[in-house]
């Protein structure tokens, strides 16, 4: 693991205060726990699940999630395929404004990046940089802080205009989808997707069919037939 930490001026408006990269060993697990700030978790290659307010989000390559101040966290790497992910930690008094001007709330903590090269440059701006003096880093963390903010509100807005775009419901079928692909390797139950989506069991159920044309169980019994038979 890589971590640098910084000493921040905490009356700025926003505010870098940490980063690092890790590749996580198998089942590595943080939390519960609380923070005092905010936490961005940016996920390169390999699987996990994150929870928060007594949800449970799975997590893969190109996503992303946010810790918020004094809330109740855990996020843990997945067993077989861990992830490896990058972060910064920050804070600052506009901070919770921008995220939530970006859609990014403690309702809706996980943002998927659509080009994921763009983070991935300014992460490796991040990493690389050599600290310099007082007045030259000053400038480098206020502007890259920003930079990195603004292309997550950005790929989140996108996301949200896609979802406006394709319907609520379309939206539903394809993070159930998701998700079964993900896990169909696990003893996943209906309850289990249902709960993703943050749905009632019996209306995703009717949701799902009328969306594919067969029953939720039926898809993760088709995903399992089809890498029994890739295993062969």
């Amino acid at each position: 693991m890589q971590e640098f930490h910084l000493v921040p001026d905490r009356t700025k408006e926003i505010y870098m205060s940490y980063y690092g990269q890790e590749i996580c060993p198998p089942g590595h697990l943080y939390g519960p726990a609380m923070r005092d700030h905010f936490l961005y978790v940016y996920v390169v290659k390999g699987k996990g699940v994150y929870r928060a307010g007594g949800r449970t989000w799975p997590l893969s390559g190109g996503q992303a999630f946010v810790l918020f101040p004094e809330r109740l966290t855990m996020y843990r790497a997945d067993d077989d395929d861990p992830w490896e992910y990058k972060w910064f930690g920050f804070g600052g008094a506009g901070a919770g404004e921008t995220l939530a001007a970006g859609g990014i709330d403690t309702e809706h903590p996980i943002v998927t990046h659509r080009r994921p090269e763009r983070m991935l440059r300014l992460f490796d701006d991040l990493l690389r940089y050599r600290r310099a003096n007082e007045a030259a880093d000053r400038l480098f963390f206020d502007g890259i802080t920003r930079l990195l903010l603004a292309e997550i509100c950005a790929q989140n807005e996108a996301e949200a205009e896609t979802a406006r775009g394709r319907g609520r419901e379309e939206l539903y079928i394809e993070q159930a989808k998701n998700f079964m692909q993900m896990h169909c390797d696990k003893p996943i139950r209906v309850e289990h997707v249902a709960r993703y989506t943050g749905l009632e069991r019996s209306y995703f159920t009717k949701l799902f069919k009328a969306g594919t044309g067969m029953a939720p169980y039926e898809y993760i019994m088709r995903l399992r037939f089809d890498n029994g038979k890739r295993l062969l």
